[in-house]
């Protein structure tokens, strides 16, 4: 049986929204909707949240997921997910627990599900893929993108006689941040979810793809929330 670790780094200080990660959202901290999005999946055999926050890891354990102290030093802004996934792991082999499969889910993405997660894991699979994250279409195609000038002028990012055509243009996605699947051994050679080439991509639809970062995308989350349970939007409450 393959043996499938999802972690969930939650770190206590964010500068743009103060304890952001576990701020309540359509009546649930933010955090609960990735650790129930886990425990949910079929595919995933263990759920860690790592923190350096009481507060945070107190809530992990009361949404039933697995709770990590990590160090301080991998508390700072600059750290990546990845380091932290990766300290982890190895922490975890240090005391003989080993997973075939890790799957980062950033709790900034509340609005990605369980049947997302198994999908994206069915992907991984079915492909032979050493890495796969999820990916939304693009709203606005690159192909159709323009850097500005100080004189006002307009320059192609892509240059080439693309038409402007939204139907003949190539479809573009951009990673949206819900899930990164990789193989454990894979990853702790290379220690990364999204190498230069061969990632594999997952397609959510742009709806579920919300990434927390400012008031604004809080409100926009609720907002799809809410309207998933016909519930009144006048219920979203004011700063």
């Amino acid at each position: 049986m393959c043996k499938v670790l999802a972690v969930i780094p939650a770190r206590g200080g964010s500068k743009g929204l103060p304890r952001k990660n576990i701020l309540p959202l359509a009546g649930k901290p933010l955090l609960a909707w990735s650790i129930e999005a886990a425990l949910g999946a079929t595919c995933v055999t263990n759920c860690i949240v790592s923190s350096d926050s009481a507060e945070i890891l107190d809530v992990a354990e009361e949404y039933g997921a697995r709770a990590i102290k990590r160090p301080d030093y991998l508390a700072s802004d600059r750290v990546t997910n990845a380091i932290v996934v990766e300290n982890l792991l190895a922490e975890l082999m240090n005391k003989g627990e080993r997973f075939d499969t890790v799957i980062l889910l950033q709790p900034t993405s509340p609005l990605r599900t369980s049947q997302d997660i198994d999908s994206a894991f069915s992907l991984f699979l079915a492909k032979g893929l050493a890495c796969c994250v999820s990916v939304t279409h693009m709203r606005q195609s690159p192909f159709f993108s323009f850097t500005l000038a100080e004189d006002a002028r307009l320059s192609r990012i892509i240059p080439g006689a693309f038409s402007t055509q939204r139907q003949t243009r190539p479809k573009a996605f951009a990673p949206n941040g819900a899930i990164y699947i990789a193989s454990t051994d894979w990853f702790m050679r290379n220690e990364t979810f999204f190498p230069e080439e061969g990632v594999g991509g997952y397609v959510m639809p742009f709806e579920r793809s919300v990434d927390i970062d400012t008031v604004f995308d809080m409100r926009m989350a609720e907002f799809v929330l809410l309207c998933a349970e016909n519930k009144p939007i006048d219920r979203i409450p004011n700063d």
